[in-house]
């Protein structure tokens, strides 16, 4: 009985551990960006009293989060959308998610993956 015990303690012990480990490595490596939204960062900064928003205009919060987390610098990012790459985002991505990207929705590693090409 002695023995039964102590075994069904290890596995559960290990069990407690793993979860643990599993649960750290999702909050600080953040490969899913739950971070951004347990914490929303502010995404504006203050100059000589005048609030400014970091982004242009074009990207959402959670949109330049997910750009950040994926080295993207979303300084570089063009205030506007030249035409041909607009094209060109529809053609990698699809109309229906180039659409989606545009009213707001989170670029996921793929869709960077595949319109990175028309950014350059």
């Amino acid at each position: 009985m002695k023995t039964f015990l102590i075994i069904i303690t290890t596995i559960i012990l290990t069990i407690v551990l793993e979860v643990a480990l599993l649960f750290g490595y999702i909050w600080f490596k953040d490969p899913f960006g739950i971070k951004a939204f347990v914490f929303p960062s502010s995404q504006s900064v203050e100059v000589g009293g005048v609030t400014q928003s970091t982004s242009q205009g074009l990207l959402s919060p959670q949109q330049e989060t997910a750009l950040k987390n994926l080295g993207i610098d979303v300084s570089a990012i063009p205030s506007t959308i030249p035409l041909d790459v607009e094209e060109c985002l529809v053609e990698k991505l699809g109309e229906k998610r180039a659409n989606e990207i545009k009213a707001g929705a989170v670029p996921n590693a793929l869709d960077i993956l595949k319109g990175k090409s028309c950014l350059q």
